[in-house]
Protein backbone atom coordinates (compact mmCIF):
# COMPACT_ATOMS: atom_id res chain seq x y z
CA UNK A 1 0.00 0.00 0.00
CA UNK A 2 2.87 2.38 0.76
CA UNK A 3 3.92 2.06 -2.88
CA UNK A 4 0.71 3.72 -4.02
CA UNK A 5 1.08 6.53 -1.49
CA UNK A 6 4.53 7.18 -2.94
CA UNK A 7 3.00 7.22 -6.43
CA UNK A 8 0.57 9.89 -5.22
CA UNK A 9 3.46 11.91 -3.80
CA UNK A 10 5.23 11.64 -7.17
CA UNK A 11 2.12 12.94 -8.92
CA UNK A 12 1.94 15.87 -6.50
CA UNK A 13 5.61 16.69 -7.07
CA UNK A 14 5.14 16.61 -10.85
CA UNK A 15 2.18 18.96 -10.48
CA UNK A 16 4.26 21.28 -8.32
CA UNK A 17 6.98 21.47 -10.97
CA UNK A 18 4.31 22.10 -13.62
CA UNK A 19 2.93 24.95 -11.52
CA UNK A 20 6.42 26.43 -11.17
CA UNK A 21 6.82 26.39 -14.94
CA UNK A 22 3.43 28.04 -15.43
CA UNK A 23 4.22 30.79 -12.93
CA UNK A 24 7.64 31.35 -14.49
CA UNK A 25 6.03 31.77 -17.88
CA UNK A 26 3.26 34.00 -16.56
CA UNK A 27 5.83 36.43 -15.15
CA UNK A 28 7.40 37.04 -18.57
CA UNK A 29 6.18 39.26 -21.38
CA UNK A 30 5.05 37.41 -24.51
CA UNK A 31 4.88 38.33 -28.19
CA UNK A 32 1.22 37.47 -28.46
CA UNK A 33 -1.63 35.97 -26.48
CA UNK A 34 -1.19 32.70 -28.38
CA UNK A 35 2.49 32.50 -27.48
CA UNK A 36 1.55 33.26 -23.88
CA UNK A 37 -0.26 29.91 -23.71
CA UNK A 38 1.70 27.92 -26.29
CA UNK A 39 5.36 28.54 -25.50
CA UNK A 40 7.90 25.84 -24.56
CA UNK A 41 7.71 26.54 -20.81
CA UNK A 42 3.91 26.34 -20.70
CA UNK A 43 3.84 23.29 -22.97
CA UNK A 44 6.30 21.56 -20.63
CA UNK A 45 3.96 22.36 -17.76
CA UNK A 46 1.03 20.87 -19.66
CA UNK A 47 3.01 17.67 -20.28
CA UNK A 48 3.92 17.39 -16.59
CA UNK A 49 0.30 17.97 -15.55
CA UNK A 50 -0.76 15.21 -17.96
CA UNK A 51 1.88 12.83 -16.54
CA UNK A 52 0.77 13.67 -13.00
CA UNK A 53 -2.84 12.92 -13.95
CA UNK A 54 -1.96 9.54 -15.45
CA UNK A 55 0.13 8.63 -12.41
CA UNK A 56 -2.65 9.77 -10.09
CA UNK A 57 -5.20 7.64 -11.98
CA UNK A 58 -2.95 4.61 -11.48
CA UNK A 59 -2.79 5.29 -7.75
CA UNK A 60 -6.56 5.85 -7.54
CA UNK A 61 -7.13 2.33 -8.84
CA UNK A 62 -5.39 0.98 -5.73
CA UNK A 63 -6.14 3.49 -2.94
CA UNK A 64 -9.45 4.56 -1.44
CA UNK A 65 -10.69 7.79 -2.97
CA UNK A 66 -11.03 9.62 0.36
CA UNK A 67 -7.43 8.82 1.29
CA UNK A 68 -6.02 9.62 -2.15
CA UNK A 69 -7.96 12.86 -2.36
CA UNK A 70 -6.91 14.01 1.11
CA UNK A 71 -3.30 13.17 0.39
CA UNK A 72 -3.25 14.80 -3.04
CA UNK A 73 -5.00 18.02 -2.10
CA UNK A 74 -3.17 18.59 1.16
CA UNK A 75 0.28 17.81 -0.21
CA UNK A 76 -0.42 20.05 -3.21
CA UNK A 77 -1.18 22.92 -0.88
CA UNK A 78 1.96 22.33 1.17
CA UNK A 79 4.09 21.99 -1.97
CA UNK A 80 2.71 25.30 -3.24
CA UNK A 81 3.72 27.04 -0.03
CA UNK A 82 7.22 25.53 -0.05
CA UNK A 83 7.92 26.09 -3.74
CA UNK A 84 6.54 29.63 -3.56
CA UNK A 85 8.96 30.38 -0.76
CA UNK A 86 11.99 28.67 -2.30
CA UNK A 87 11.63 29.74 -5.92
CA UNK A 88 9.68 32.99 -5.77
CA UNK A 89 10.65 34.35 -2.34
CA UNK A 90 7.01 34.48 -1.26
CA UNK A 91 6.44 35.29 2.38
CA UNK A 92 6.06 32.36 4.76
CA UNK A 93 3.95 33.48 7.69
CA UNK A 94 3.39 31.82 11.05
CA UNK A 95 -0.21 31.25 10.02
CA UNK A 96 0.87 29.32 6.91
CA UNK A 97 3.27 27.20 8.95
CA UNK A 98 0.60 26.37 11.54
CA UNK A 99 -1.94 25.66 8.81
CA UNK A 100 0.49 23.33 7.04
CA UNK A 101 1.18 21.48 10.30
CA UNK A 102 -2.56 21.03 10.86
CA UNK A 103 -2.93 19.74 7.30
CA UNK A 104 -0.10 17.23 7.81
CA UNK A 105 -1.69 15.97 11.02
CA UNK A 106 -4.99 15.58 9.18
CA UNK A 107 -3.33 13.62 6.36
CA UNK A 108 -1.65 11.33 8.86
CA UNK A 109 -4.99 10.72 10.57
CA UNK A 110 -6.82 10.03 7.29
CA UNK A 111 -4.10 7.96 5.62
CA UNK A 112 -2.92 6.16 8.75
Amino acid sequence: MIKYYLVIVLAVLLSAVAQLLMKKSAARPHKSIIFEYLNPIVLSGYVLFFCATVINLYALSHVKLAVASALTESLSFICAIITGRVFFRERLTRRKIIGSAVILVGVILVAG
